[in-house]
């Protein structure tokens, strides 16, 4: 019982932080927005909350706040994930592609400019190695249907962000971004037959109709 464990005198911290998660997700199923967005406000108010449990709760409430139409708020939450150090990257590659759909789509350049910034902050710290590898990761979980967009978008903007000759590992992105800015997949050619076949699955990740996300625990 969630409620139980976060009533509970003297309880660690960690237990009821998972508790107010879980609670909120569960009152999220029902349909109580408010009560959900009111246990992960909870989570991030914990003193001493384990950093994985606070991004988990920010990142949900970013979804139930896009629910409730605060487009702003949700924003404000996925940003401020890619902005806390240590988070999960799961969580944070999960916030980054939500945050650059929902900028994008609300074709509001503030609002691009601070998603921009959020993912320099997420990335700037890493080691060459890690930032390759989350650029790869986000641009994987933003290629999805109706994001073509944003996914160019951020493409160009992790390329900018880099600031030095593109990873051999992205390399192969190029070409995506070209078929999706031109619809040209004659742009794919070049490619060693293993990398064609990856670009092309990224593709395909495009198809289909659209999916709405939901807060997990």
């Amino acid at each position: 019982d969630y409620t139980a464990v976060t009533e509970l005198a003297q309880a660690p911290v960690e237990p009821v932080a998972l508790a107010l998660v879980g609670r909120g997700v569960a009152k999220g199923r029902l349909g109580d927005l408010n009560g959900e967005i009111a246990d992960y406000t909870a989570v991030t108010e914990l003193a001493q909350a384990p950093v994985e449990q606070v991004a988990q709760a920010l990142f949900n409430r970013g979804v139930a706040r896009g629910a409730q139409g605060d487009e702003k708020g949700a924003l404000a939450d996925w940003t401020e994930v890619l902005r806390r150090p240590d988070v999960p990257a799961e969580v944070s590659v999960d916030a980054g592609q939500l945050a650059l759909r929902r900028a994008f789509a609300r074709k509001d350049e503030k609002d691009l400019d601070v998603v921009d910034e959020a993912l320099g902050a997420w990335l700037r710290p890493l080691t060459a190695e890690s930032r390759t590898a989350r650029s790869m990761a986000l641009l994987v979980a933003l290629a999805r249907p109706g994001a073509q967009g944003a996914w160019v978008h951020a493409f160009h903007h992790l390329v900018k962000e880099r600031g030095e000759e593109m990873p051999k590992e992205l390399e192969v992105f190029h070409p995506i971004a070209e078929v999706l800015t031109t619809g040209d997949r004659a742009k794919l050619d070049p490619l060693a037959p293993e990398q064609r076949d990856f670009a092309l699955e990224v593709l395909r990740r495009f198809d289909g109709p659209a999916t709405a996300e939901e807060p997990s625990a």
